[in-house]
């Protein structure tokens, strides 16, 4: 069932120091790639940068997975994101996966689990008026690892589409500078939003939006 994740982990972790810090996603998905038993699929824009997944079907799920990156980038780099959705609900995830426990041990694990790996977090949900959020975080990776890892971006919804514009892995200073410019989304537009600073797990929580419009 695994079987193609299998054989990319293996192909990814010959050249984890090689996997690109930068993608747009411009009629490349530079060494990403979709889960294939995920039900919805990332493709590209026609004729723009970007990819999308659009989820017809209820309570379906996109998951794009990165090539294995190298231990070292954990202890002074970050991820960021351009990412948005034209949706009511939506439940997003970004995880940071060591190899030792895989994309499969991951998506296998209890939900306590898979907490401890989350990176970034959105969640939108009973919103009345459907409108386009757009979302840039910017995450610090859990620090402590001694072993390359991946990343899991996980996106699941009743109905909508969900897009990516750009991911990037900054480093040292410039990690301090994008989250210090990072914007949390306003109130209403997420019911939880979360970026991780490198302390224990929390949320931020906004209020509902209550427009009817």
């Amino acid at each position: 069932m695994f079987a193609p994740c299998l054989l990319l982990f293996i192909l990814g972790s010959i050249n984890a120091d090689e996997a690109p810090l930068h993608c747009d996603f411009d009629h490349t998905l530079c060494g990403w790639w979709n889960d294939e038993n995920a039900g919805a699929k990332w493709t590209n824009h026609l004729n723009v940068k970007g990819i999308f997944a659009n989820i017809v079907h209820g309570r379906n799920m996109a998951r794009l997975i990165s090539p294995i990156y190298d231990h070292g980038l954990v202890e002074d780099g970050c991820f960021y994101l351009d990412c948005g959705f034209y949706i009511s609900d939506i439940a997003f995830r970004v995880y940071q996966v060591p190899v030792s426990l895989g994309v499969t041990g991951l998506l296998t694990s209890t939900e306590e689990i898979k907490r401890k790996y989350i990176i970034h977090e959105a969640e939108r949900v009973n919103v009345t008026s459907i409108s386009t959020v757009y979302l840039y975080p910017v995450s610090m990776f859990h620090p402590g690892y001694t072993e390359n890892f991946q990343i899991v971006i996980e996106a699941s919804c009743e109905k909508g589409i969900i897009f990516i514009n750009e991911v990037e892995i900054f480093r040292g200073r410039k990690c301090i500078e994008a989250a210090n410019a990072s914007v949390t989304p306003p109130p209403g537009t997420t019911q939880t939003y979360y970026t991780n600073r490198n302390n224990n797990l929390q949320t931020v929580t906004t209020s509902p939006n209550t427009t009817t419009t």
